[in-house]
């Protein structure tokens, strides 16, 4: 990334490609991993999704931003989760396309 939890424009479009991709093709909530408690559900794809705006979003305005429905009141959602994973991508990749390539080897892409 250009500054440390600063990417350029060019990984922000990346990044913001890639996390629109998952968004419109999610996997089956049967297709990967997934706990549920009650009506908390948690599965790998919100995880990517929520990761992916972290980065390209920086952290004041993901902090800033209104959880979406499906993970308000969810048991397992915590912003502060996703940012030590967010952080330890960075940490471990460097740019963007090291995090989308981790990434996706995760979904099985």
């Amino acid at each position: 990334m250009a500054e440390p939890n600063m990417p350029s424009q060019e990984e922000i479009l990346k990044l913001k490609t890639f996390c629109q991709k998952i968004t419109y093709t999610p996997r089956p909530l049967d297709a990967q991993p997934c706990k549920r408690q009650g009506a908390s559900v948690w599965c790998e794809d919100w995880e990517i999704i929520e990761i992916l705006k972290y980065l390209f979003h920086g952290k004041e305005t993901y902090y800033g931003d209104p959880e979406p429905r499906r993970l308000k009141h969810n048991l397992f959602f915590k912003k502060e989760n996703i940012e030590a994973l967010a952080e330890a991508m960075i940490a471990e990749y460097k740019t963007a396309d090291a995090i989308i390539a981790a990434l996706e080897k995760r979904r099985g892409a």
